[in-house]
């Protein structure tokens, strides 16, 4: 549901992944277009070298793990269009979040696009998420951020990118979805 929310993306696109959720939304992508590329920075694990070249010469993604960031501010190419955060946010601490974003304005060109999708539940849900999603990744420190919390922070530290609303939360809530980009690009 989240690759069919997103607006169209070159054939040849080259895709900025950062991931908490094992990379189901990128491999989705990269179904739909072939011939993309993408790098990927793996929050949840180091991956083993041998995972990394597999998935170089079978699904199209240089793959660097968490403690790679030095190689990863130097891995994605000159030409990004699509920046991914996918179930992410959640996972930083809410007085890091702009500095994560800040770090990803080097990728951010005049027409790549900026992808976050989240998950903010609330009430007895939200209570619940927190547990699972805390067993599930090991991270104690779960704060959701909903849609508003998130265009706020996008704003903030991207002054000059536009929001586009998906209908991922109402098509499949709690889960969201915001694009951004400029507006010469969304419009497009």
């Amino acid at each position: 549901m989240v690759v069919d929310c997103l607006p169209e993306l070159p054939p040849d696109a080259e895709i900025l992944s950062l991931s908490a959720d094992g990379g189901a939304l990128l491999h989705r992508l990269l179904a739909r277009h072939p011939r993309a590329r993408a790098t990927v920075l793996d929050l949840t694990t180091s991956r083993l070298p041998a995972l990394s070249a597999w998935a170089e010469r079978t699904l199209r993604i240089r793959w660097h793990g968490a403690s790679q960031l030095t190689a990863w501010r130097k891995a994605w190419s000159e030409k990004t269009d699509v920046v991914i955060l996918s179930d992410v946010l959640h996972h930083v601490h809410p007085e890091r979040r702009a500095a994560l974003l800040e770090a990803l304005r080097p990728a951010l060109g005049e027409e790549a696009l900026f992808v976050v999708k989240e998950f903010a539940p609330d009430g007895a849900r939200g209570a619940m998420a927190r547990l699972v999603d805390g067993c599930l990744s090991g991270d104690p420190r779960i704060r959701f951020l909903p849609p508003y919390e998130l265009r706020s922070l996008v704003a903030r530290v991207f002054p000059d990118l536009v929001a586009y609303e998906t209908p991922l939360q109402v098509l499949a809530p709690p889960n969201y979805c915001a694009v951004f980009g400029r507006l010469a690009r969304l419009a497009a």
